[in-house]
């Protein structure tokens, strides 16, 4: 009841919504009018619930004998299609001659009730109780699951470890990898020292490239048109062919 208190107290700027929410809960509107139950055959006497891991007090009710364990993934599948069901089928709704809306229920209540009738206002009412909060999660975590719990750490220990993630594999073969299969030379090397080398930068301004080549003694403005060569005098080719 104080988280319940405590809520209502937070979300004063919802205070509609969250009357309609508890009109909702308690089945009934402002009034404390119930919907009309059509197919009601008698009244059936009050019965808290019963089985394993069921709790009844105080007007609050706890259901907690549903497990899913790790393995069963058909399970937890079911699970989340309850969860993320549809609020209300439009099917089972209907508009009667009257003005009134009648919502058919998918499963029949113990006294035999098969439909609920609203006025409209009513049956609007409902549908706004199912309007999630803004700018709030639809699943919360109380007690040690919450976020800020101090023992929550010692839950969460006991979950698996994450896997590592692997270094993605390349399928695609690089240039100077195929050059050196095929021609037995090291592209990425220097000619004059031998060793790796490294992409700096790639430059496209015209201007700097102006500046890099005059410093080097090099033409800036005048390009040397050179055929295509022929592959190095060396036989690789066959050199190549013959490691098959």
């Amino acid at each position: 009841m104080r988280l319940l208190e405590k809520f209502d107290h937070e979300d004063h700027d919802y205070t509609d919504q969250a009357d309609f929410q508890a009109q909702s809960v308690q089945n009934r509107d402002e009034n404390f009018q119930l919907p009309l139950k059509i197919g009601k055959v008698w009244d059936p006497p009050f019965r808290e619930f019963a089985g394993k891991r069921c709790s009844y007090d105080d007007g609050f009710s706890l259901h907690a004998n549903v497990k899913i364990l790790a393995h069963q993934r058909a399970e937890l599948e079911r699970l989340c299609r309850y969860i993320l069901r549809g609020p209300i089928a439009k099917e089972r709704i209907t508009y009667e001659a009257n003005g009134k809306v009648k919502l058919q229920l998918k499963t029949p209540y113990s006294d035999g009730t098969t439909h609920l009738e609203f006025s409209p206002d009513q049956f609007i009412k409902r549908i706004i109780a199912l309007i999630p909060p803004p700018r709030q999660n639809l699943i919360r975590y109380i007690g040690i699951f919450g976020a800020r719990h101090k023992k929550r750490s010692e839950i969460t220990s006991l979950a698996c470890p994450k896997k590592v993630k692997t270094k993605k594999k390349v399928y695609r073969t690089p240039w100077s990898e195929l050059l050196k299969y095929v021609f037995k030379y090291e592209v990425s090397n220097c000619d004059h020292c031998g060793t790796k080398l490294t992409l700096v930068a790639t430059i496209t301004s015209q201007n700097i490239c102006h500046k890099i080549l005059n410093h080097l003694g090099r033409p800036a403005n005048e390009v040397s048109v050179r055929s295509p060569r022929a592959p190095p005098e060396v036989d690789c080719f066959d050199q190549t062919m013959g490691d098959f």
